[in-house]
């Protein structure tokens, strides 16, 4: 597959744009050591190289549950002639692609494989995601599986991608992210490049970061898509759905938003992390999967038998069942999906 490229004139175009519309709503641009920022105030980028700075900012004393949380996103966008949607199969067995979904914006599937002509509705995905790259990487914050929550369209104008970005900015601010503490970022085109696999590499993108007091809560990108006959461009505009819920309760520490405190009390970061990623694969469809997937469901086997007997796996398992079940419907049962994980256990440890 070819290489899509963005011509000098056409990032003009798109950063004079971005320029304009920062600038309407009184966001300032800052060139500091090479990089450009937006900020209410230039103070904000130092004080945002301390990445735990947004814990030291009071949370109200009356915050939504996380389900209320959600359904706001979910109702704003709704009402915004969105279309929520998301896919139930977390292996993918395209070639070319991942074999794991780890980014909502794979939803366009048939679209990048020229199986579908692509559409021009404005979509709300809130999709589980795996991004195995950070299966060794698990701290407060970090996490190998998580909820993708992005809006997404094939082939917007410049105005309809940035409209995309003021709804975001909306919604932020009306679930309590104050945009005077928000930090945005241009991304460099050698490092949207990074990490990108598949047919993922064959793109190219102008993207920006937000950044929360110090947190890399999300990224909005107008990326260019190589089809078979010609390119497409992508507004992907995604955050981390665990992040932005640590940033708005920012009472307790990251891994008691997402495991039951009991259990966190006996339990490794590591640990949890795997028991995550075990249940989706296990509750989706990791049984008819490539056999590179299974590799990777092998390697979390691998991380949680060392410590087989010393926590309570159906619990949580039971947990994280619950928990992915807001956002996909189960291929598999409770029951199914910890007895197949626990089988597999146990065939790992005989090894």
């Amino acid at each position: 597959m070819r290489k899509a490229a963005i011509s000098n004139l056409e990032r003009d175009v798109f950063y004079k744009k971005l320029d304009e519309f920062m600038f309407d709503r009184k966001w300032s641009k800052f060139s500091i050591d090479g990089r450009e920022f937006y900020s209410k105030s230039k103070e904000l980028i130092e004080k945002s190289k301390d990445k735990a700075f947004f814990l030291s900012k009071s949370a109200k004393k009356r915050k939504l549950n996380f389900d209320e949380f959600l359904k706001n996103f979910k109702e704003f966008f709704y009402d915004k002639r969105y279309i929520l949607d998301s896919k139930n199969d977390i292996c993918l067995n395209e070639k070319g692609d991942t074999f794991l979904r780890g980014a909502a914006i794979q939803y366009f599937q048939d679209v990048f494989f020229n199986k579908n002509p692509p559409k021009n509705e404005s979509f709300l995905l809130i999709q589980p995601v795996i991004r195995t790259q950070y299966m060794k990487e698990i701290k407060e914050g970090y996490l190998s599986s998580f909820v993708n929550i992005a809006t997404a369209q094939i082939n917007p104008s410049i105005n309809e991608h940035l409209n995309h970005l003021d709804n975001w900015m909306e919604i932020l601010s009306k679930s309590g992210f104050y945009m005077g503490d928000v930090l945005i970022s241009k991304i460099p085109p050698e490092r949207y490049a990074l990490g990108k696999n598949g047919l993922w590499s064959k793109t190219e993108g102008l993207s920006i970061g937000l950044n929360y007091l110090g947190l890399d809560i999300g990224d909005a990108g107008f990326i260019k898509f190589p089809l078979k006959d010609k390119d497409i461009w992508i507004s992907d505009i995604g955050f981390g759905l665990e992040r932005i819920s640590w940033a708005y309760y920012r009472d307790r520490p990251f891994f008691e938003l997402i495991t039951p405190k009991k259990e966190l009390k006996h339990s490794r970061y590591e640990l949890v992390d795997s028991i995550r990623s075990l249940t989706l694969l296990s509750m989706s469809n990791i049984r008819n999967s490539s056999i590179d997937a299974k590799n990777q469901f092998n390697k979390y086997l691998k991380n949680i038998s060392e410590y087989d007997g010393l926590f309570d796996a159906f619990n949580l398992v039971s947990c994280f069942y619950d928990y992915w079940s807001k956002f996909i419907n189960p291929l598999n049962s409770k029951q199914e999906t910890y007895s197949y994980i626990n089988n597999s256990l146990e065939k790992t440890n005989a090894l």
